[in-house]
């Protein structure tokens, strides 16, 4: 069977003298046409958005959880502590004092240290807490404050020791003076002693001794108001020491002089101003008379006033003066009758025992 050379032509209807466009990319239109939508970022999202307002709300549970654990942590470490002891109450304290010893040198004028070893410690204790808790007896007499406490190891064992000073019934710790010797008059109605400190305990100085100890004179406890270190030779052993020597000054009634023959003068020496004077008697040899009667005060009309100024009489004593304002220095002008001019710019009012002169503008 032969072939034919002229083909078949199965699509009678096609025109194939006109071939279909070109399907280049340049010249070829879209076949389809597309609609784009713009996609919010995730920051710009609508927070009703359901996974973004879940996962918005697991935050916030979170950050609301952490600081709600926050306050009961903080109210636990508050409280607990304080509950402890009543849930779990501690021993009753059993914990006593042994070897109390004073020591030999003494801490201050009338002190000396004590120490002793705590015992019987329970295990519940913290053994410091009961070292400050437990009372100690010495004289007989409890030690009101609470010792020093310190912890050491011996033989592999810990122990406590405290320490007290004790100010009372220590006659050991308190110096000694020697005999108080009265010197002259200082100044008016004051009297100089001196005396040397003849006994200090082990473990003081010297001046400090000096200044803290006190003295009874005239039934007075006084205090040295000064202080000095001298040499003293010693008779006995030939040796040149040096000893505390404490200063006082003191009242005494032998080194105050008295005013005698107060008078006043007949007249007034100025309105509401009348003199007084005095004779200040009994002044001792040391003292300077004219300087003593400006520190001796007088009393008069209830008042204690030392005089304005101070001089000799004529028979050689000092005597002071003063000036005191009296009512019958101020004079009251009664009556008082125009007596008309007598010069230029002047005018005399006359009263009852009172001539005045007014000055008229």
């Amino acid at each position: 069977m032969s072939r034919s050379s002229t083909p078949t032509n199965n699509y009678p209807d096609a025109d194939f003298s006109n071939p279909p466009p070109s399907y280049s990319t340049s010249s070829a239109s879209a076949p389809y046409s597309y609609h784009v939508f713009d996609v919010p970022d995730s920051g710009e999202a609508n927070e009703r958005d359901p996974l973004l307002s879940n996962e918005q709300s697991r935050s916030t549970m979170g950050d609301n959880r952490s600081w709600a654990n926050l306050v009961l942590i903080v109210l636990a470490i508050i409280i607990i502590p304080r509950c402890i002891p009543l849930l779990f109450p501690k021993s009753t304290l059993t914990s006593y004092w042994k070897n109390i010893l004073p020591e030999e040198t003494c801490d201050a004028v009338g002190a000396r240290a004590y120490t002793a070893t705590l015992a019987s410690v329970l295990n519940d204790w913290d053994k410091i807490e009961a070292c400050k808790m437990t009372e100690v007896i010495v004289h007989g007499l409890t030690v009101r404050k609470p010792p020093i406490c310190s912890m050491s190891t011996l033989d592999g064992k810990t122990i406590v020791q405290g320490r007290w000073t004790v100010d009372f019934n220590e006659s050991d710790c308190f110096p000694l003076w020697s005999s108080i010797n009265p010197e002259t008059c200082s100044s008016y109605g004051m009297r100089s002693y001196h005396a040397n400190l003849g006994y200090v305990p082990p473990g003081l100085d010297a001046l400090a001794s000096c200044r803290d100890t006190p003295v009874i004179i005239h039934n007075q406890s006084v205090l040295p108001y000064q202080c000095e270190l001298v040499r003293k030779h010693d008779k006995t052993s030939g040796q040149v020491n040096l000893v505390a020597k404490g200063h006082w000054i003191v009242e005494e009634s032998s080194c105050t002089p008295k005013w005698v023959s107060v008078k006043a003068d007949s007249q007034c020496s100025a309105y509401d101003r009348k003199r007084y004077t005095a004779v200040l008697e009994g002044i001792p040899r040391e003292l300077d008379p004219l300087e003593t009667c400006y520190d001796a005060p007088l009393q008069l009309f209830n008042l204690s006033s030392k005089p304005v100024s101070c001089d000799w009489d004529k028979e050689g004593r000092a005597t002071g003066i003063w000036y005191f304002g009296l009512p019958e220095c101020r004079p009251v002008l009664k009556d008082i009758h125009d007596n008309g001019c007598f010069e230029t710019g002047f005018k005399v009012y006359c009263g009852i025992d009172m001539l005045m002169v007014v000055t008229v503008l």
